[in-house]
């Protein structure tokens, strides 16, 4: 980001970009994906352009992750550069604002708007 606003590199934007979520916290170094055998894959996503002056970007349509095959809570989600499993970019990482506990057969449903995503 600092590369492409400072004139220092032109990198190229990601043209996939796909969500999936975490039994644990994310971090820069790891992004605790739920495994594929979860039942959970990674799911497209669009945003909205950034809002002003909240600096935040939202999801464009609801987006719905799952059905997960085992229960658990859910605390993390990431955003990706692809949607192959285990592979790609974690883009940005952050934590749910309310852990979610499913069981079997749960999906976590994000309506228009509420996956948002911001650079403070």
């Amino acid at each position: 980001m600092l590369d492409w606003v400072l004139g220092g590199a032109t990198p190229t934007r990601p043209t996939v970009f796909a969500v999936n979520i975490g039994l644990a916290a994310p971090s820069s170094t790891a992004g605790n994906e739920i495994a594929t055998g979860s039942g959970m894959t990674r799911q497209t996503v669009a945003f909205s352009a950034a809002g002003s002056p909240a600096n935040t970007a939202g999801n464009s349509v609801a987006l719905t992750l799952g059905p997960i095959s085992a229960a658990g809570t859910v605390v993390g989600i990431q955003l990706w550069d692809t949607l192959a499993a285990t592979v790609g970019n974690m883009l940005l990482y952050g934590t749910l604002t309310t852990s979610r506990t499913m069981a079997g057969g749960d999906s976590l449903v994000f309506g228009v708007g509420t996956l948002l995503a911001s650079l403070t």
